[in-house]
């Protein structure tokens, strides 16, 4: 059996990490949530090493909303300088989350959302809508291949059951495998949402 050649350029990996400090995870293991931030940023740079021409976004998925963390939507392309030898855009990668998620949690913290679920469908209904947006940018000649990343310790929700199908639906329509990353726990829905991706 032939399997298909994996073209490692012009790779495009979407990360949806869940980062509500409700998650039982994070309350059991007090400074997981650093080292797992630095986990997905030592992955996004690995993706990004892999080929000149990979991109990749991060969204965070949360009680009150979803937020881009990467590429951040509301600055120009602005030039961060690396410091201490360390390559530019991972450099830029890392201000840019960090900085953003320093934001996003200081919403998050002020709002006080009354529900304590994370909104993963909407972070992934998001991923889906900046992948749609990236190919309609692309030239005649140009070609991105997308891919979902999930990061979560949250269960399933059955409240977000039909967004969630709606998605992993559309990412079945479009050929864009998901793949997860479950912590602490499994979640049956997103096994399933692989499994109609192809992830």
């Amino acid at each position: 059996m032939l399997e298909e050649e994996v073209d490692e350029r012009n790779q495009m990996l979407v990360l949806v990490v869940d980062v509500n400090p409700n998650q039982l995870l994070f309350a059991r293991t007090p400074g997981s949530f650093s080292r797992i931030m630095n986990s997905v940023l030592t992955f996004i740079n690995s993706h990004l090493m892999l080929h000149s021409s990979n991109r990749v976004a991060l969204l965070a998925a949360h009680s009150s909303g979803c937020s881009y963390l990467y590429p951040d939507p509301s600055e120009q392309k602005q030039l961060l300088r690396q410091q201490d030898g360390q390559h530019e855009l991972f450099y830029q990668v890392e201000t840019v989350v960090r900085r953003r998620l320093k934001s996003v949690l200081s919403r998050d913290m002020n709002a006080r959302a009354a529900g304590s679920e994370s909104l993963l469908a909407g972070g992934l209904a998001m991923a889906l809508t900046y992948i749609n947006k990236v190919k309609a940018g692309l030239g005649p000649a140009e070609k991105v291949n997308p891919r979902l990343f999930v990061m979560s310790s949250t269960g399933d929700s059955a409240a977000q059951y039909i967004n969630y199908m709606n998605v992993f639906f559309t990412a079945q329509k479009l050929n864009i495998p998901l793949d997860v990353c479950m912590l602490s726990q499994d979640s049956g829905l997103l096994q399933q949402g692989c499994d109609i991706t192809g992830g």
